[in-house]
C-alpha cells in the first residue's frame, strides 16, 4: 500500500514534519519501515540499498530465524 502523501493514502501525514520528510521518500525510510510505507515490486531494489524487496525478506527471515536458533541453544545451555 502506497501510504505516502504524494501519492498515497497521506498516512505519512500524521507525523511531524521531520519525520514526514524522512518516511515520505523511499531513499531516505527506513528499511524496516520501506514496506509499510511504500508500495514497490519485489523485483526492485531499494533506493539506497543493494538488495532487492524479495531479498530483503528473506535476508530478514533467515537472520531471525538464526537469532532465534542461537538463543534457544543459550538457554538449553543454562538449563
Amino acid at each position: 500500500m502506497d501510504r505516502t502523501i504524494a501519492t498515497g493514502t497521506g498516512y505519512i501525514g500524521q507525523y511531524p514534519p521531520e519525520v514526514q520528510k524522512m518516511y515520505e521518500w523511499l531513499a531516505t525510510c527506513p528499511d524496516n519501515l520501506v514496506l509499510f510505507f511504500h508500495h514497490i515490486a519485489l523485483h526492485e531494489r531499494f533506493a539506497l540499498r543493494k538488495r532487492t524487496v524479495i531479498q530483503y525478506v528473506y535476508d530478514s527471515h533467515y537472520d531471525r530465524s538464526r537469532n532465534a536458533a542461537r538463543e534457544f541453544i543459550r538457554e538449553m545451555e543454562d538449563a
